[in-house]
């Protein structure tokens, strides 16, 4: 079904933008607590239309998006497959849609704007041979049912989970999932004692919140053996996953704002300190570390998220504050600039079939997931707006995304 997305170009974060219409937080309106005839007639003296014509307008422009979006993309998809394998596929797609349960919450199945039910609705198979087959062949016919049905599946094909404090960056290793929070107070230069790592199993069923805790502003981590590595603003440190005792300390000296770790090899770190430009290189066996490289904040903005190439010739860095994404060469240190537009950029992981993927905060809470083939040519993913996708993960099979600024956890299949 994702070939078939992908093929057809579906934007599925604009079709669930589209889904976001209507009027959600009546409290940012000053309507909260008002009974049914207060609240309507207030709404059209603010707004100049009653809100019953104001939904019924949006839900009309909702569904014509729907249609426009089945047709574009059911009408390429019947030109290329044959009619049993639609058939088939569409078999397939009924079977899953029925398997659905009734009430996903109590799932941990993320919901795209709280709007399950009416995807449901509007893309399952009976909707769609209902509303949209006037004048289409069989053919035509099956095409769509199987992109609407595909898109609806594709929705809930995400995991959401809450109860972390600014969670930073992401580890999983073996089937334990470990999360860096900065702390209830979003300060990650502050030394305030709030932070703390929290650990999740690959199902995202949270084992033990506070499993390290006393920590400052924990984020970028890493691990070596039996010890997790974590960042905590000037100051590498380790701890022992099994007593959850701490064993390792190596403060920065000048340091202001260290952020990411990639390991190197069993005895080699590399870290990233945002507010200077500088990439440490780090031997965690005598404790001793030296500059590998000092990027002109100027010019690339200040190195964030790290990640090794397959065979450790490359590092790609992803910087922010007027950042850029790069690749830097272990031998030369040369750099070459993949994404040049100017960005907060955060987290990098690697797809299925080996693209990078680059997390960006964006503007104003819209942020993405960019990733880049072997051509570098960009293009986003299709997921909803994320307010501050940090330093992402990926496990072979999930991509585990922190989203920063809502307090949660989003894991998607690894695109």
């Amino acid at each position: 079904m994702q070939s078939i997305l992908s093929a057809s170009h579906l934007h599925l974060n604009a079709l669930f933008r589209q889904n976001g219409l209507e009027f959600l937080n009546v409290n940012e309106g000053g309507f909260a607590h008002k009974d049914n005839a207060s609240f309507s007639r207030e709404f059209k003296q603010c707004f100049g239309i009653s809100p019953k014509k104001w939904l019924d307008s949006n839900r009309l422009k909702r569904q014509n998006f729907y249609a426009d979006v089945l047709q574009k993309i059911s009408m390429k998809f019947a030109e290329n497959v044959d009619l049993p394998q639609l058939r088939g596929l569409l078999h397939d797609l009924k079977k899953l849609l029925e398997k659905l349960p009734n009430n996903t919450k109590n799932q941990k199945t993320y919901i795209f704007h709280q709007k399950l039910t009416q995807l449901k609705v509007i893309f399952s198979y009976n909707a769609v041979f209902k509303f949209y087959y006037k004048g289409l062949n069989m053919k035509e016919k099956i095409a769509k049912a199987v992109c609407a049905l595909g898109i609806c599946l594709s929705a809930l094909n995400a995991q959401e989970i809450s109860g972390f404090a600014s969670p930073e960056s992401i580890w999983v290793e073996g089937n334990s999932v470990y999360v860096a929070n900065v702390g209830e107070k979003l300060a990650p230069l502050i030394k305030d004692n709030d932070g703390f790592i929290s650990k999740l199993d690959t199902q995202g069923n949270i084992i033990e919140l506070h499993f390290l805790s006393n920590l400052n502003a924990p984020k970028g981590m890493t691990q070596l053996d039996n010890t997790l590595f974590v960042v905590d603003i000037d100051t590498l440190k380790g701890f022992d996953i099994l007593s959850k005792k701490q064993v390792f300390s190596l403060p920065i000296v000048d340091s202001v704002f260290l952020n990411d770790i990639a390991a190197y090899d069993n005895n080699t770190l590399f870290m990233s300190d945002t507010g200077t430009g500088i990439i440490h290189k780090v031997n965690v066996k005598n404790k001793k570390y030296e500059t590998f490289i000092k990027l002109d904040t100027d010019k690339y903005g200040g190195p964030n998220g790290l990640l090794f190439d397959k065979d450790k010739t490359k590092l790609y860095v992803a910087s922010t504050r007027g950042g850029e994404v790069l690749s830097i060469d272990m031998q030369s240190l040369g750099i070459k600039t993949l994404i040049a537009q100017k960005g907060a950029y955060d987290g990098l992981a690697f797809a299925k079939n080996g693209d990078l993927l680059v997390s960006s905060w964006g503007e104003n809470g819209k942020g993405v997931i960019y990733r880049i083939d072997k051509k570098g040519k960009k293009s986003t993913l299709n997921l909803p707006f994320i307010k501050g996708p940090a330093d992402m993960f990926s496990d072979g099979e999930s991509l585990w995304i922190p989203k920063m600024g809502e307090n949660k956890i989003l894991k998607i299949n690894l695109p």
